[in-house]
């Protein structure tokens, strides 16, 4: 039993060693580092004081136009064509409940007739 306390104890002072070793290598490789004299802050009130125009870089960025190969390979990769909807509905008149406008709507998109909303109304807030 002692022979594996030794051989263990001998294990953890050679990783010490190793742990201590770096440690010394990488302060002496650290360098100081210049803090930058603006702030946050200061970037934001010097903007605001010259009222320079940004321009949008996303319009120089190669991404831009990356979407436009996702129908190429979309097409490449389907192995069925998509099926057109087949599922009719009758729309049903609703009026809102706030400025009474009447409009006709598929079903789905009306949870209870009695208190439909108008996407005016809905913008508005009462």
């Amino acid at each position: 039993m002692s022979n594996k306390k030794e051989t263990v104890e001998q294990i953890y002072k050679l990783l010490m060693a190793l742990v201590d070793d770096d440690e010394e290598q990488a302060t002496e490789e650290e360098k100081p580092k210049k803090k930058s004299t603006t702030s946050k802050n200061k970037r934001v009130a010097n903007s605001k004081k010259t009222k320079a125009v940004s321009t949008n870089k996303f319009d120089s960025m190669p991404e831009r136009n990356m979407f436009k190969e996702d129908t190429v390979i979309d097409k490449k990769l389907r192995v069925i064509d998509p099926c057109p909807r087949t599922r009719s509905f009758n729309t049903i008149e609703v009026a809102c409940r706030v400025c009474g406008k009447k409009e006709n709507l598929n079903p789905v998109l009306v949870n209870e007739p009695t208190r439909y909303k108008c996407n005016g109304c809905s913008r508005s807030g009462g």
